[in-house]
């Protein structure tokens, strides 16, 4: 059973290394490998020294450049695979503008891999983000869904029941939605910087109350030499007439492909939705292994920063 669950957000990229400031939803980099996030590495060491009880087992991380950059100091310190989930670890955008395409989906596993040997591709989604974008509401109802599922889907497994905490890397919108839930408050104050960490341990005591129990501080950065950096919330994004504002597609003509909860993967059916269906969300194929899975385009998503 997980008792344990750990949300971080990606780190920062270093401009001393040449590489352009986060303020784009994708990193066009020279290479995974060489690129260094910000407060990454502190982050990986205050997780290996955390008590074995609380040290994840089980490492899920949002599908975008950042986020497996991220992870790639805690997979290599723990020796964990790297799962890529797109479900509710993936980006948060608002709603499209009508008529202007759709949102970009990152690759699937197999094809990260090749800039990330760290991926497992073994792991195949239980979730996919409405390319449509979403309203507030919607990304909350998205981490909801998506954690239940992710939590049941860890328990009812054959081999990955025995795991009883595990660490999920993801962005600023989602990081925050995600503790919201496992705190049931949709309306908790809580900005999330950079390299931050939440810790929170299931109330094994519960009825009524609360299922999930902060440990320390929500999106803490006391390991961090920086301390908070870059942080973000739920109040900065922008409300016009009771709804966030929408943005411009930048993908046109193309499916949306599948979104939301893939029964098989959140129940444990037989295989209902091939990997072809899936995978038919991507919005871009590398012409070659040097091309970065990622393209940089011309608008912020809500939480990015």
């Amino acid at each position: 059973m997980v008792q344990t669950i750990l949300i971080a957000r990606h780190g920062r990229i270093s401009t001393e290394l040449g590489y352009q400031q986060l303020d784009q939803p994708y990193e066009h980099q020279e290479g995974p490998t060489t690129g260094c996030l910000r407060g990454s590495a502190d982050l990986a060491k205050y997780i290996k020294s955390l008590p074995e009880e609380q040290r994840p087992s089980l490492l899920f991380s949002s599908p975008y450049y950042r986020c497996l950059q991220t992870s790639n100091p805690s997979s290599e310190i723990l020796d964990l695979p790297i799962y890529v989930e797109h479900g509710s670890l993936s980006e948060w955008y608002s709603p499209v503008i009508p008529g202007t395409g759709l949102h970009p989906r990152p690759h699937d596993a197999t094809t990260l891999k090749q800039y990330f040997p760290s991926i497992d591709p073994s792991w195949e989604s239980i979730y996919y983000p409405d390319r449509h974008g979403e309203t507030v509401k919607g990304v909350h109802d998205r981490c909801a869904e998506f954690l239940d599922a992710l939590v049941a889907r860890i328990e009812q497994h054959p081999t990955l029941s025995k795991h009883k905490s595990i660490l999920l890397v993801s962005h600023a919108a989602t990081c925050a939605a995600l503790v919201r839930h496992l705190v049931n408050d949709r309306e908790l104050p809580i900005r999330v910087g950079t390299c931050t960490l939440s810790i929170l341990e299931r109330n094994n005591n519960s009825s009524d109350g609360p299922k999930w129990i902060p440990q320390g501080t929500l999106a803490g950065a006391d390991f961090l030499p920086g301390g908070v950096e870059r942080d973000w919330g739920f109040e900065d994004a922008i409300i016009k007439h009771g709804e966030v504002i929408g943005d411009p597609g930048v993908v046109q003509k193309e499916d949306p492909g599948f979104s939301g909860l893939v029964p098989d993967k959140a129940l444990g059916l037989s295989n209902r939705y091939s990997a072809r269906k899936a995978m038919a969300c991507s919005y871009f194929e590398p012409t070659s292994a040097s091309d970065p899975p990622d393209r940089v385009v011309l608008y912020t998503p809500v939480g990015s920063l």
